[in-house]
């Protein structure tokens, strides 16, 4: 038997033996209906494996099955509206996507830490493609969304200490694994390589893409042995390699500042972003709300006894 519901309010307990289990799972009963779409408890399995597993390497945030369950429920909604619009993901912006994804993890052997988790790769695709097309389909409600004359600075008098800094230094890096790699990346700078050219080439950090930069930052928002290195370099000079334990970095400094407050002009893009962002969730939050209000999602009844 179904229960219908507006939206989630119940506890899952009785998953819990399931999803801890070590055997793969099958699809499973339906728990749920989204507009008769059903959710089966192989889609929630999956859901929380991966959470542990982003949590094990990222440090994300492990939900509660309630919450997850919700989770899916929501992205069911948001798959079917772009159905609805006729929104899709091409082949090249999926794998542009499952490589930015699959390279955030910092490991050569991703198939292989899935698999360990019980996470076979095809599911993780499929689960990744909807995710692509729930993020274009947002971004496509979102396209409108525009900045008002006057925003912009009404934002930045109304937070100038977010702006106020201490030293900074602008730096760029290139990180890699072990010590005989940092030997070869700094050979090749002293024979004249272009710094950004290089950390395209080798560096395994996030920011590679953008040849290295990490923005201006100060000595308390980096490790102590980065910031000791980093801020005693004038512009425009190298770094020696130096170890942590993210692996072997060389840093250069491309612009120093002393500390006070950034000028509008240089923050401007940073406070668009930000106002951006906060005009994006206060707006997600109705669109979402809408969608789910005219959505009919049905429950088992005997997910658990903690249906309320």
């Amino acid at each position: 038997m179904m229960k219908k519901y507006s939206y989630i309010t119940l506890a899952t307990a009785c998953f819990l033996t399931l999803i801890s289990c070590g055997k793969k799972a099958d699809k499973g009963a339906a728990i749920a209906y989204v507009n008769n779409e059903p959710v089966f408890q192989s889609e929630l399995i999956f859901l929380e494996r991966y959470t542990r597993f982003e949590y094990s390497y990222l440090g994300s945030q492990v939900h509660g099955t309630m919450d997850l369950l919700n989770k899916i429920v929501e992205k069911k909604i948001i798959l079917q509206e772009a159905k609805k619009t006729g929104i899709k993901i091409s082949e090249k912006e999926l794998d542009n996507y499952l490589k930015k994804i699959s390279e955030s993890f910092f490991t050569d052997k991703f198939k292989e830490s899935l698999k360990e988790r019980l996470i076979e790769y095809t599911d993780w695709k499929k689960y990744m493609s909807d995710q692509a097309l729930v993020e274009k389909t947002v971004e496509a409600q979102l396209a409108d969304l525009k900045i008002e004359p006057g925003e912009v600075k009404k934002y930045y008098y109304g937070h100038i200490q977010e702006f106020s800094h201490d030293e900074q230094v602008r730096a760029y890096q290139i990180l890699v694994k072990t010590k005989s790699e940092i030997q070869e990346v700094k050979k090749r700078l002293e024979g004249g390589e272009d710094f950004e050219k290089v950390a395209k080439l080798k560096s395994m950090s996030p920011e590679s893409e953008k040849g290295g930069d990490l923005g201006y930052f100060s000595r308390e928002q980096m490790p102590p042995e980065i910031s000791e290195a980093v801020f005693k370099l004038s512009s425009g000079k190298m770094s020696e390699p130096v170890q942590t334990n993210y692996g072997y970095h060389i840093f250069k400094v491309a612009d120093k500042r002393k500390r006070g407050s950034a000028l509008i002009s240089e923050v401007e893009t940073e406070i668009i972003e930000k106002i951006k962002a906060e005009k994006k969730e206060v707006f997600f939050k109705n669109w979402i709300k809408e969608l789910a209000k005219n959505s009919d999602v049905k429950l088992s009844k005997d997910l658990s006894g903690g249906l309320k």
